[in-house]
């Protein structure tokens, strides 16, 4: 098992006020737990950490990025995922969950291109 440092992701935000608007309606009390609750959130970036750890291989296997590459490219997606649907958290939901996501994302476009002809 390798050891990692902590990643700032892993760290609970602190909102002013307490917790992000909605926080005690319905989905929003379940949702807070991720972003809000540490023990949860280490539990949730450790999953992250996993996930990315079984991908890179599959994206360094493609050929189009080296293993270096490939495993900050996946890190990437993985924890820019998190933060983006952090961001809606801690926006209140206001906007639908998948423009944060699109929007987020934006920048790591270039990583996942159009297959080569």
């Amino acid at each position: 098992m390798r050891k990692t440092g902590r990643s700032p992701w892993c760290e609970a935000p602190q909102a002013e006020g307490g917790d992000a608007p909605r926080a005690g309606s319905s989905p929003w009390r379940r949702v807070r737990y991720f972003f809000a609750e540490p023990s949860v959130r280490m539990a949730v970036c450790g999953t992250l950490d996993r996930a990315s750890q079984r991908i890179t291989p599959l994206v360094a296997a493609a050929g189009r990025l080296s293993e270096t590459q490939a495993r900050v490219a996946t890190n990437a997606l993985t924890f820019g995922y998190f933060a983006a649907l952090e961001q809606w958290y801690l926006d209140g939901g206001d906007r639908p969950i998948a423009d944060y996501v699109e929007e987020g994302l934006r920048p790591l476009r270039g990583i996942w291109g159009t297959e080569p002809a």
